[in-house]
């Protein structure tokens, strides 16, 4: 007769146990997962669903021995640092909620006040009428109104999202205003310079936390094309300013002083496109000069070197050979200044 297999129920309860923790630890790492998409928790969960697939065959085909589990139950304990990397990812993700709440809400606050400032009382609106007239002012209003509905409606919105998209059509606006005029007022520095540090936070936080922030990133390259083209940069230069630059909005730096700064600036630029000219400018003075020759009143000149107590320059007819003739005259007072 012969006898049938005995089960060894010790076994089996130590694979119970030894399955219900590499369970434990699966949903520990699918949770934290779910929470955080942290990719270092990839391998961590496939290792334990590697587990619980032997451990759930071996129970099942009755080819459970000591030795066999207690390879199982080492590969599981291998696991107990992949649920402490799962705690990690999870308080990692918590505190990055945190700091995208906390940065949302600065933006929102300064947004907010900012748009009081420059739609409800018009801070901007004096420089801008000092510099824009007609047709490109009536413009400008329409672009001012459009820009303060957006604004309003991505702040009410009370997401990170909205009001990130909020703060950057604020700096677009800035742009505007500031091509227009509004470089002149002095607290446009100020402001620039609050809201570009609340809207790098809170851009930061959201690529921690895996925003999207597509919207933004094409509305503020767009308004900085038009508000380089506004100062005059050719397509060439814009392309060039861009190219080399992250965030496009720094590309503007150089652009954001006063009026008469950026018209200087400006100025350069156009004078930069004329450097071809330069060779047959040079010539057409030099020519000139040859035509025109400079003359110098020795007298003067010599009197003046006397004052100060040095050499006096020796005459010459002949001139210098430079296209420049000196001419010596009669005696007279020499010109103080």
């Amino acid at each position: 007769m012969v006898t049938p297999h005995r089960r060894d129920i010790s076994v089996e309860n130590e694979a119970a146990a030894v399955l219900s923790t590499a369970l434990a630890q699966l949903q520990v790492l699918d949770r934290a997962f779910a929470a955080t998409q942290d990719s270092r928790l990839v391998p961590a969960r496939e290792q334990a669903l590697g587990v619980v697939s032997q451990i759930k065959a071996a129970m099942q085909s009755g080819d459970l021995t000591a030795s066999s589990l207690a390879a199982l139950a080492a590969s599981v304990n291998i696991g107990v640092d992949a649920a402490s990397l799962a705690a990690e990812s999870e308080i990692a993700a918590i505190a990055a909620k945190v700091e995208l709440a906390s940065a949302s809400i600065d933006s929102h606050a300064t947004v907010s006040r900012m748009a009081t400032d420059l739609f409800d009382k018009h801070e901007f609106d004096a420089d801008v009428v000092r510099h824009t007239h007609g047709a490109e002012l009536d413009a400008f209003k329409k672009r001012q109104a459009a820009s303060e509905k957006y604004i309003r409606e991505q702040l009410g919105r009370g997401t990170p999202e909205g009001d990130f998209n909020a703060s950057g059509r604020m700096q677009g606006y800035m742009l505007d205003a500031n091509a227009h005029g509004a470089g002149d007022n002095p607290d446009f520095g100020k402001k620039w310079d609050e809201l570009t540090q609340k809207t790098d936070r809170l851009r930061a936080s959201m690529n921690v936390a895996g925003k999207s922030t597509e919207e933004y990133d094409k509305q503020v390259r767009e308004d900085v094309i038009v508000f380089l083209k506004a100062k005059g940069l050719s397509d060439g230069q814009i392309e060039e300013a861009l190219a080399n630059r992250k965030n496009p909005l720094d590309a503007v730096k150089a652009y954001l002083g006063g009026d008469s700064a950026s018209e200087s600036l400006a100025n350069d630029i156009g004078r930069s496109r004329e450097t071809e000219r330069a060779p047959e400018i040079s010539v057409s003075v030099d020519a000139r000069l040859k035509e025109s020759p400079a003359v110098f009143d020795l007298d003067a000149m010599n009197a003046r070197l006397d004052a100060a107590g040095l050499d006096a320059i020796a005459g010459s007819d002949a001139g210098t050979g430079h296209g420049l003739t000196i001419q010596k005259t009669k005696a007279r007072d020499p010109i103080s200044r």
